[in-house]
């Protein structure tokens, strides 16, 4: 199992960009978000929600499974 950090999801949707030919802008673009918005996403500093991560991953048809542990 893979947990990711903030700076991992956002290299995730980098490694999925880039992959596809896509830039930032791009991105924005299918989000309906501004470029700073997308920019802090790949930064790796903006703390995701779940909601977030599955809404990004969908748009960029990537695979992700969330799965509860427990402590």
């Amino acid at each position: 199992m893979k947990y990711l950090s903030s700076h991992s999801i956002a290299m995730e949707i980098k490694d999925a960009l880039y992959s596809q030919g896509m830039e930032p802008e791009d991105l924005a673009e299918v989000l309906g978000e501004d470029i700073a918005t997308v920019n802090r996403y790949l930064s790796g500093e903006h703390d995701f929600t779940v909601s977030e991560i599955g809404w990004i991953f969908s748009e960029l048809d990537m695979d992700i499974r969330f799965e509860a542990v427990p402590d």
